[in-house]
């Protein structure tokens, strides 16, 4: 059998090549990019229209904790859509925490004046980064908040509130709407913003049917999906600019409580944490048809909290309870594959997490102090020595 050399891209060409002994691939990667196939395919016809390239993963460094700690365990985090601003939801008094990023600094803000009642769950940002909304279990159960500069101010509660504790919150791409699931019945409200006023509509015809964790819109807006205590666990609805019509449930559902539902930014996929093993499942849409991928090999080893995707759809973080406790995997097409675990691991069970706009930063929210934990990823993704060659027959 003929030898089998690894395959390159000549820098000067653009051409794929066999990689030679005389490359140095060490001191002159400049001219060769060696390539690790992950794929076994043919090797023949134009090549260099069919080489993927993925995405690299350095392990994540953890930053230096912010010199002004939240206050109690984090339930839920969000980066704003400019990057400036992370946002905490926690336990222990003033349940929200708003830092200010510089560089890799995180510098905690004054609380706002008003501050929400009870424990701090999820926190949201209007796409615009103009109003924050987080939700809690005290009456009123959200507070929005519209933000000039760095300062942040209540605005009017809305004129129909939540009934009930409120675990999460969530706006669609145009910030038009406010989903906010809650504890008990109808568990699940949906507001339409005017301006700063907010008004809650009727309740879509089938409603969850058991206590919303979650809510997630995809990309588009088509799509808003609830993550539930009770089966089927996920509750997927279509809107159409007027109602919200509940899909048919997936035909493979998550094996028990639904905690963190989340879109890839792709619109693509659909994954829930949740509380049994595989303790997240992920589904690929086709329209309005939702099927259940494969699990990754290496699962999280606890009960999944919250499910996190990168601004590029090419890495998903599971939050989760047991050590690790951050399970980050890597998707090439429909299969997600571990990656090494971070250097410095969270100290406890973890509830939250959120990627920065830039994909440089992931934070997750856990149980014990420092209460979150700061990653730096690499902010610019170059070309990496990893791909995939695309083929349809063996040679």
């Amino acid at each position: 059998m003929a030898e089998m050399k690894p395959i390159g891209i000549d820098q000067t060409t653009g051409q794929a090549r066999p990689v030679e002994s005389s490359d140095n691939l060490v001191n002159d990667v400049g001219q060769v990019i060696e390539l690790a196939v992950t794929q076994v395919y043919d090797y023949s016809g134009n090549l260099r229209n069919n080489v993927q390239v993925l995405f690299p993963w350095s392990s994540p460094q953890k930053l230096t904790d912010p010199a002004s700690l939240p206050t109690g365990q984090v339930n839920g985090a969000a980066w704003s859509p400019n990057g400036e601003y992370l946002a905490l939801g926690h336990s222990g008094a003033p349940q929200i925490s708003i830092y200010q990023r510089s560089g890799t600094t995180l510098t905690r803000l004054a609380d706002p004046a008003t501050l929400p009642v009870g424990t701090g769950e999820k926190p949201a940002w209007s796409p615009n980064g103009d109003f924050l909304v987080i939700s809690h279990d005290g009456s009123p159960f959200i507070t929005i908040y519209q933000r000039s500069g760095s300062t942040f101010t209540k605005l009017a509660n809305p004129a129909s509130l939540p009934t009930n504790a409120a675990i999460g919150a969530d706006w669609s791409p145009n910030g038009e709407l406010l989903a906010v699931p809650q504890f008990a019945s109808p568990y699940l409200n949906i507001y339409q913003r005017s301006g700063t006023t907010f008004t809650r509509l009727s309740n879509p015809a089938s409603l969850p049917t058991s206590t919303g964790y979650t809510s997630a819109w995809s990309a588009n807006g088509e799509f808003l999906a609830v993550s539930t205590d009770g089966s089927p666990y996920i509750f997927i609805y279509q809107y159409d600019g007027v109602s919200f019509t509940k899909l048919t449930d997936p035909a493979s559902l998550p094996t028990g409580q639904g905690i963190g539902a989340a879109w890839s930014p792709n619109g693509e996929f659909l994954s829930v944490a949740h509380q049994n093993s595989p303790f997240v499942t992920i589904y690929q849409r086709n329209g309005t048809t939702f099927t259940k991928v494969a699990n990754p090999v290496t699962l999280p080893t606890g009960r999944g909290t919250t499910a996190i995707w990168s601004p590029n759809s090419k890495f998903l973080a599971i939050a989760h309870q047991t050590s690790p406790y951050v399970s980050i995997y890597q998707r090439n097409n429909t299969i997600f594959t571990k990656l090494a675990d971070p250097a410095t691991l969270p100290t406890g069970d973890a509830w939250a997490g959120s990627w920065s706009p830039n994909g440089e930063l992931l934070t997750i929210g856990q149980t014990p102090t420092p209460f979150v934990v700061n990653y730096q990823t690499a902010s610019e993704m170059p070309s990496s020595g990893v791909v995939t060659v695309i083929g349809t027959t063996l040679a």
